[in-house]
């Protein structure tokens, strides 16, 4: 009979290094734009955002059932957009 692996539980400093890598609410993790925001930043109707992100043109992230977007991806998104020719 093959012996069974036994997953070693981590110790409470292992724990406390393993906390400390996430990601706090504080510190990294940006607020999420809703569809209304995004269209009042990008100074566009809500339907114009709901093709952008049918086209994935537009960043975004499902949690769940809703769509939401984040600040800086979109900012980023609005300067890859410039052109430099009129």
């Amino acid at each position: 009979m093959p012996k069974r692996k036994v997953k070693a539980t981590p110790t409470a400093h292992e724990q406390k290094d393993q906390l400390a890598q996430e990601p706090t609410m504080t510190e990294e993790l940006e607020p999420l734009l809703d569809i209304i925001e995004v269209a009042a930043i990008l100074r566009v109707c809500r339907p114009k955002i709901y093709d952008l992100m049918r086209r994935k043109a537009l960043p975004s992230v499902t949690i769940g059932d809703r769509r939401f977007f984040i600040r800086s991806s979109v900012l980023q998104w609005i300067k890859q957009q410039e052109t430099t020719s009129f």
